[in-house]
């Protein structure tokens, strides 16, 4: 009774000691937005600008420097100064690592060295900067997210530490290592309100990273920390969680499950409801009711071990389950795909699998953060599933941090805008991706042009690919190609289509896939000209930009289209003659989808010695003439 009242006194005491604390926090917190507020009217009224030092900084870390006494501001305003010396003299090697990282953000190695050097200064500024920098382009990096907790740890921010550690687990949603660092924070504080602060954290993470295949380092943290406060029937709630979650270390779980089950009382195993009307008549009664509570979860383990069997095979091939920028295997890539649609059979068989299979997902998107098939993949799963609204979040998720400079993502997301409706959205996407993530993009024209028209604008998509195609470069020929059939389909205008392709061949004589598709395009009307064609093909023959290889494909073209079309033996053994060596075989393989490679084309000599070869082994006979071929 005295031990009670002892500690009754004590948690009174506590209360009252928090009360103050909470008090004076709330002191001090307004004392210094009055001096804030007062620093912010002598700034208006003396006109004084900020240094330009925090430009790299957000707005955010600005306020709380300046909140907590800019602490590190000399050696910012000094590094600040080193950055601005381009060119005059030699600049320290920290200073070429930020000038880097500051023209390319995406240079994973000069952050990770920049980093590095300056955590070997012991420069706390810097260090921290560099840090929250680094984080911003790469949230999913965990170990730089400890490194800055355990930053602001070793020079006494422990509020800092507890809002990097925040900020951590939001960036690193599915990460259980970031998760297992934020529990462990105040793992062995005696303190009650602590205590139960760690606990509620270990809540959470078991939420969030709980089914995780490979968090047992998770799992036994929980298990250890309440263990060391002796809280023995939480520590078998725990395992019997476990026990209902497919971890990589089940079995062990379940080892580790009955040798605790057999050393502890009965109402350790209990649940609190439970307990409360647990009233053994006998030794037998209670043996008895231990035998059921055992057997329970005998049957729990075996249903769990079955869906674990099940996902073995995919998890077991999973060769890096963490984010890094290096490129995922492929056959880690075909691995995710395969999972994924394993689990997606699965929702669609049992709707309550939906929340696991989002799980994957989530851990996919650890690993494979940087590819936007499987957002966009995620992002149409959540769709059909649950709410258009949430796919929204996944695709912002996407282009607003881990694909904003890859087109793919922002496509997909316009595609998906347009189709539920939101037709002014897809549109800003679409003129994004051509204005800021990769101008001049074939296929961000062709999708924009082609949104225009379903928007019922034909002319609108015509001026946006004559546009673009007057200021193409490499891809003018495909752009080309495509407002050709355009204006055919869409506008029944073939002059139009015949300018564009005239237009084109003089910018870009020497392109093979040019001259074949406005040869193409020529032939296909019903009434086509032989001479006019024959004429193209002797233009493109003439082009003397183009390569030997490719004259040789073109001249199997022409061979081809002599062959079929030429109304005079004359005309295709004229046509011959000028090609002696070259075979049709070559458009026949181009039409299988075979690849035409150089050393099929390096020489026409060369090409009909290959072509035998090739022949006598397939068992095929080598045609005689070039008539023959095409008509085989």
């Amino acid at each position: 009774k005295k031990k009670k009242e002892e500690e009754k006194q004590r948690l009174l005491e506590m209360e009252r000691e928090a009360e103050l604390k909470a008090k004076e926090a709330a002191r001090r917190k307004k004392r210094k937005k009055e001096k804030k507020k007062k620093k912010e009217k002598e700034k208006e009224q003396t006109k004084v600008e900020l240094p330009d030092v925090q430009e790299v900084m957000s707005k955010e870390d600005t306020n709380e420097m300046e909140v907590e006494g800019n602490d590190d501001k000399p050696k910012m305003e000094e590094e600040a100064k080193v950055d601005g010396e381009a060119n005059d003299g030699e600049m320290p090697e920290d200073a070429k690592l930020w000038k880097k990282v500051k023209s390319d953000p995406t240079d994973f190695d000069s952050w990770v060295r920049l980093a590095s050097m300056l955590e070997q200064k012991d420069d706390y500024g810097g260090f921290r900067k560099c840090l929250k920098a680094l984080l911003k382009e790469y949230p999913l990096c965990y170990g730089y997210w400890t490194k800055l907790c355990e930053l602001e740890k070793r020079h006494n921010h422990p509020d800092r530490q507890l809002k990097v550690c925040e900020e951590g687990i939001v960036a690193a949603a599915h990460c259980h290592e970031m998760w297992t660092y934020y529990c462990c924070m105040d793992f062995d504080a005696k303190d009650e309100l602590l205590i139960t602060e760690t606990r509620r954290r270990f809540e959470r993470a078991a939420a969030k990273v709980g089914d995780d295949f490979q968090a047992h380092s998770f799992w036994n943290k929980y298990i250890a920390f309440e263990t060391q406060n002796e809280e023995y029937r939480r520590v078998a709630n725990i395992y019997q969680r476990i026990l209902g979650t497919p971890l990589s270390l089940l079995d062990e779980y379940y080892k580790k499950f009955k040798e605790f089950a057999s050393s502890r009382p009965l109402n350790d195993l209990l649940s609190e409801s439970e307990s409360k009307v647990f009233d053994p008549k006998s030794v037998e009664e209670s043996e008895r009711q231990r035998t059921e509570i055992m057997s329970r979860y005998d049957q729990v383990y075996l249903r769990t071990s079955q869906i674990k069997a099940a996902v073995d095979v995919f998890e077991n091939r999973i060769s890096r389950a963490y984010f890094h920028v290096k490129e995922v295997e492929a056959t880690d890539i075909a691995n995710w795909h395969s999972y994924l649609d394993y689990c997606e059979k699965w929702t669609k068989q049992d709707p309550s699998r939906f929340q696991p299979t989002t799980k994957v997902y989530e851990r996919c998107l650890v690993a494979c953060a940087s590819y936007p098939e499987f957002w966009n993949r995620y992002a149409n799963f959540v769709a059909a599933h649950e709410s258009e609204d949430k796919a929204r979040e996944i695709f912002e998720r996407a282009t607003k941090i881990f694909t904003k400079r890859q087109p793919e993502a922002f496509l997909e997301y316009a595609f998906f805008e347009e189709a539920a409706g939101a037709v002014d959205h897809a549109r800003q996407l679409y003129k994004h991706v051509l204005e800021k993530v990769s101008p001049g993009l074939t296929e961000g024209i062709i999708n924009l042009t082609n949104f225009e028209r379903r928007q019922g604008d034909i002319k609108l998509g015509l001026d946006i690919l004559t546009k673009a195609m007057g200021e193409a470069d490499d891809n003018l020929a495909s752009l080309t190609v495509f407002a050709a059939t355009y204006v055919r389909k869409h506008c029944s205008d073939e002059k139009k289509a015949q300018v564009f392709f005239e237009e084109a061949v003089k910018k870009v004589p020497g392109d093979l896939s040019l001259w074949l598709a406005y040869i193409s395009m020529e032939t296909s009307k019903l009434k086509f000209g032989f001479n006019e064609v024959k004429e193209l093909y002797e233009r493109a023959l003439g082009a003397s930009s183009l390569s030997e290889e490719d004259t040789v494909v073109l001249a199997a073209h022409y061979l081809e289209f002599a062959a079929n079309y030429a109304k005079d033996i004359k005309v295709l053994r004229t046509v011959q003659s000028r090609f002696p060596n070259v075979s049709t075989l070559l458009v026949f393989n181009e039409k299988k989808g075979q690849d035409i490679s150089s050393t099929q084309t390096q020489g026409q000599h060369t090409v009909v010695a290959q072509q035998t070869a090739q022949a006598s082994q397939s068992g095929q006979a080598q045609p005689a003439t070039a008539t023959a071929t095409a008509t085989t």
